[in-house]
């Protein structure tokens, strides 16, 4: 399959999609920790939640649409396998601060709401271990992952403004 110069309109529109909602999610999760509990702090978390499921369909869409689609390859310098190595690392964060949500709130006994479309039932036992652990991976890959969004957003500068890549370009959702 031969590398295109530019992203199709889906894997951008996925692109910025995903950067919003994620960025979105992570201010809420901060400002959700910092909240007393209360009324408030349960509709933050209710509405985190269904973005948090609502993250985990759209990557689910994403990454075939990633293995499968034509993109702009990187070559084979140092710096191009630590760009793929960064993608690969989001794309994961993608999978597992969700999925850990979702299982923190099953393991709690506690139903995921989406967007009142579907509610994920809670474990009708609580299982207090799972529920602990999946809430440590939960916090603890949130620095994980901004510090690869960071160095995703460095990259981009570097690339777009100090080589003079055009990779807003690509990555562009006009054509």
């Amino acid at each position: 399959m031969e590398p295109c110069q530019r992203y199709s309109l889906f894997s951008s529109l996925m692109h910025w999609l995903m950067a919003i909602l994620i960025i979105a999610l992570l201010i809420m999760g901060w400002q959700m920790g910092q909240m007393p509990k209360g009324p408030e702090k349960f509709e933050w978390m209710g509405l985190h939640k269904s973005l948090g499921v609502l993250a985990l369909l759209l990557i689910l869409l994403r990454i075939p649409g990633r293995l499968f689609s034509r993109v702009v390859t990187a070559g084979h310098t140092l710096q191009d396998h630590i760009a793929r190595l960064i993608h690969l690392l989001l794309y994961l964060m993608m999978l597992a601060m969700p999925i850990s949500g979702v299982v923190m709130s099953w393991a709690g006994g506690r139903d995921t709401h989406f967007f009142s479309l579907l509610t994920l039932s809670g474990a009708r036992e609580k299982l207090p271990a799972v529920a602990g652990f999946a809430h440590e991976i939960h916090v603890t890959l949130i620095y994980g992952f901004a510090a690869l969004i960071v160095i995703h957003i460095a990259g981009f500068i570097y690339h777009q403004f100090i080589q003079k890549h055009d990779i807003l370009h690509r990555i562009s959702l006009r054509p």
